[in-house]
């Protein structure tokens, strides 16, 4: 009898571990065909709501798969679209400058270039989608882009849904993304620098060529390269890019990432990634950590927030160094090469963190689809026989959220051991979570949640961003089917409802 009650007594024991171990660190989700966008987050932004749109636009995302499947095809994508070295500002401390030459010089496509563009495009739609109106298909994906009402409404044909996905997925920048992903999932396992995504310490990945990549973040004078021995051995590895199911769930700080509570549905993502430091969910409340969720595999940080980082002077840092360091340690990803001074003090302040710097071709790949996307938005306009362009002027950096949705689409799921999008629901492997996706959410959302102090001032966005840019390549992004918006706007919550901590 006493044997019985201390085998029992082990036994409740290791329940309750084994328990507490599955609420400190939750398990991923496994990510079918047959799952809900978003992983069931409560309130995605959904084009085309009804069944039967969503039936069309797969069909079209599959064919400009399909259509990728040839090298040469492949090929011609990849070469549509180069930026040119050119030379840079000078900077200040904190890595910005005035606006990007290449920008200056490429910002409007002459009458000539948008002819020359707009002809490619028909033709590529005339052999992949021979069925799609041109005209037509860019009235409509030019509506859709300006508001919700063309792309949520239920009372449009088929076609219109149809067309809309044809037509964004038959854009440079997109067949861009979509040949990139194409040359990462089918050629053969061999990392060649063309693959890379960070600097590793030895390897094709090794070479750090800082004036290929993105012209925007030369670094200046007195700035040194990353050693050798504060390189992690290896580049990111599977678990960043998507883990067994290949999806990653991109978590911005807006408003609207506090709408509803998100949380399970971002830690069934097969990898999280987060931006800066203004969340860290092992510290944050209860209620926050419903609405965000816990996990984090990849942190990215703009120049300024990884200096500070640096530095280790907020509280962010002070209360992290508490932690103990993880078995999976996260990736802290720096885009800017200005940042080559942060990654030795990061090493030494955070041990549960492995600083990598953006390689150059994968920084390269950012910039060459950012600009090719400026372009085709000046030919779609042009198709459509609009003047109403976004703002179009030129940034003075890409924001961080833009290097890391266009690295997360063009590499997440690569390594993944099947294509989700082979049978059953087209699923895209990239969701994110408080990005502001439209014009008039940047009105009324924008800037990033305040901190929890009754002192917290509203934070004003960088104005040296293309936000409208930004956010019209988000739309286009999800109706080419590469991502998915997981957090749309409820006019009816207030955005004091969402500060509130």
């Amino acid at each position: 009898m006493l044997v019985f009650l201390v085998r029992s007594c082990l036994f409740i024991v290791a329940g309750a571990v084994a328990a507490a171990v599955a609420v400190a660190k939750p398990a991923a989700t496994t990510f079918t065909s047959k799952s809900k966008m978003c992983n069931g987050a409560p309130r995605p932004w959904i084009p085309f709501r009804t069944d039967s749109f969503q039936t069309q636009a797969h069909k079209a995302w599959r064919m400009a798969d399909t259509s990728l499947s040839h090298p040469q095809n492949a090929d011609d994508t990849m070469t549509l679209y180069s930026s040119r070295v050119v030379p840079r500002t000078r900077g200040n401390s904190w890595g910005q400058w005035s606006p990007t030459p290449h920008c200056n010089a490429a910002s409007r496509l002459a009458p000539q270039q948008q002819q020359q563009a707009l002809s490619k495009i028909q033709t590529w739609l005339s052999d992949t989608y021979p069925q799609v109106d041109p005209k037509n298909a860019a009235r409509q994906l030019v509506a859709c882009l300006k508001s919700d009402e063309t792309c949520l409404k239920q009372s449009s044909s088929q076609n219109d849904a149809y067309a809309i996905a044809a037509l964004a997925s038959s854009l440079p920048s997109m067949r861009r993304v979509r040949a990139g992903r194409h040359e990462l999932v089918s050629s053969s396992n061999k990392i060649t620098e063309s693959k890379c995504v960070t600097l590793t310490r030895a390897g094709a990945c090794s070479r750090a060529n800082v004036r290929r990549g993105n012209p925007d973040t030369f670094p200046r004078e007195g700035f040194t390269r990353v050693r050798l021995s504060d390189r992690p051995r290896l580049d990111v590895p599977r678990r960043i890019l998507g883990g067994a199911n290949g999806t990653c769930a991109l978590v911005a700080n807006g408003p609207l990432t506090r709408l509803r509570p998100n949380g399970d549905a971002i830690d069934a993502h097969g990898a999280v990634w987060r931006f800066n430091a203004v969340f860290e969910p092992r510290l944050e409340r209860e209620n926050v950590r419903k609405d965000i969720g816990t996990r984090t595999e990849a942190r990215w940080f703009s120049r300024p927030r990884g200096a500070q980082a640096a530095r280790c002077k907020t509280l962010f840092c002070q209360s992290r160094k508490k932690l103990r360091a993880s078995s999976s340690p996260e990736a802290w990803m720096l885009w800017n090469y200005e940042s080559m001074n942060d990654v030795a003090p990061l090493r030494r302040h955070f041990k549960d963190v492995v600083p990598r710097l953006l390689h150059p071709r994968a920084s390269e790949r950012v910039f060459n689809v950012y600009f090719q996307f400026r372009a085709d938005l000046q030919t779609i306009h042009v198709a459509a026989d609009s003047s109403d362009l976004p703002d179009m002027t030129c940034p003075k950096a890409l924001s961080t959220g833009v290097h890391a949705v266009l690295t997360a689409v063009s590499t997440c799921g690569r390594r993944a051991s099947s294509d989700q999008s082979s049978k059953g629901a087209y699923i895209p492997p990239v969701s994110l979570f408080g990005f502001s996706y439209s014009s008039a959410v940047l009105k009324t959302r924008s800037g990033h949640i305040r901190r929890y102090t009754s002192n917290a001032k509203k934070h004003v966005m960088y104005s040296g961003h293309g936000w409208e840019v930004d956010s019209s390549m988000l739309r286009v992004l999800t109706l080419a089917g590469l991502s998915n918006v997981c957090t749309s706007d409820d006019p009816l919550v207030s955005e004091s409802e969402l500060q509130r901590g």
